[in-house]
C-alpha cells in the first residue's frame, strides 16, 4: 500500500509512512482526550433498559486479543504467548459506556497478562472512577477487593468454587442477566475487528504502532451506526444487583 500512496504522489515511501505514523499518533491522543472515562450521567433514556436498573454504572470492561506474529526473542515470547489463545498475542483492556460508546481503551499488553494484572496497572482507568460507581466484567476480572478499597463495586458471575456442586438458582439467575449486559461490550468488540488492518496477525514491524491503531479503531466505532436497533431499548430489565 505503501508503494501505491508513493507512486500515486510522487513522493518516498519513508515520508508516506512517516505521514501516516504522524496522522495515526494525532487521532490516537484527540480521540483518547475526547471519550476516555467520559461521563455522559445517569443510564437513562436512549439505552438498553439492562443497565438503567445499576445506579452509578459507570463502565462495563472487557478484554480482547490481537494473534501476534511470534517473535523470534524468548524472553517476548514469554511475554507475548497466551494461554487461553494458545497463541502469542497482544492484549487490550476495553471499556463501553452505558450509553454504548466505547469510552477506555488500555495501553497494549503482552497475551501473558492477565485481566486482573492489566486493570489494576491502568492508572487512566482507575483514576476516572469515582466513589459510588458500579462496574460490570466477566470472572476474570478478579478485582472486588482492589476496587471495594476504592469504593467502587464490582458485578460479576458467580463462582461455583470447589466445595459445592452448582450454583444457586438465585446465583445463576443473575449470572445469566450480567450475561446480558456484557453481550454489548462483546458486540463493540466484533465491530473495532471488522477494520480491515487489525483482521489479520499482527506483524512484529507494527507492534510499535498497534497501541495506537487499536485505539483509534476502537474510538471510530463511537461515530458508526448504533449496535442495537430501538426496539432492543424496550427488553425487560434485569436484576443482578
Amino acid at each position: 500500500m505503501n508503494e501505491d500512496l508513493a507512486f500515486t504522489f510522487g513522493i518516498s515511501v519513508g515520508l508516506i509512512s512517516e505521514i501516516f505514523t504522524t496522522l495515526l499518533f494525532f487521532l490516537a491522543s484527540e480521540l483518547k482526550a475526547l471519550f476516555e472515562m467520559a461521563d455522559c450521567g445517569p443510564a437513562v433514556d436512549g439505552v438498553p433498559s439492562v443497565y438503567r436498573n445499576v445506579s452509578d454504572l459507570r463502565i462495563v470492561i472487557d478484554c480482547t486479543e490481537l494473534m501476534l506474529q511470534k517473535p523470534s526473542d524468548l524472553q517476548d515470547r514469554k511475554e507475548t504467548f497466551s494461554f487461553y489463545k494458545h497463541h502469542d498475542t497482544v492484549k487490550f483492556l476495553l471499556g463501553m459506556s452505558p450509553q454504548l460508546f466505547v469510552n477506555y481503551v488500555s495501553q497494549a499488553w503482552g497475551g501473558r497478562a492477565s485481566d486482573k494484572h492489566i486493570t489494576m496497572h491502568s492508572e487512566s482507568f482507575l483514576s476516572g472512577l469515582t466513589l459510588g460507581n458500579q462496574v460490570i466484567a466477566d470472572r476474570g476480572f478478579t478485582v472486588n477487593d482492589e476496587l471495594r478499597q476504592l469504593g467502587v463495586r464490582t458485578i460479576i458471575p458467580a463462582f461455583k468454587g470447589r466445595g459445592r456442586p452448582q450454583l444457586t438458582k438465585t446465583e445463576c439467575a443473575k449470572s445469566e442477566d450480567i450475561a446480558k449486559a456484557r453481550i454489548h461490550i462483546e458486540r463493540i468488540i466484533q465491530r473495532i475487528r471488522t477494520f480491515h488492518i487489525l483482521g489479520s496477525v499482527v506483524r512484529l514491524n507494527m507492534t510499535d504502532v498497534i497501541e495506537q491503531l487499536f485505539t483509534v479503531c476502537a474510538y471510530l466505532t463511537n461515530f458508526q451506526t448504533p449496535i442495537i436497533q430501538n426496539n432492543e431499548l424496550k427488553t425487560s430489565q434485569c436484576n443482578y444487583i
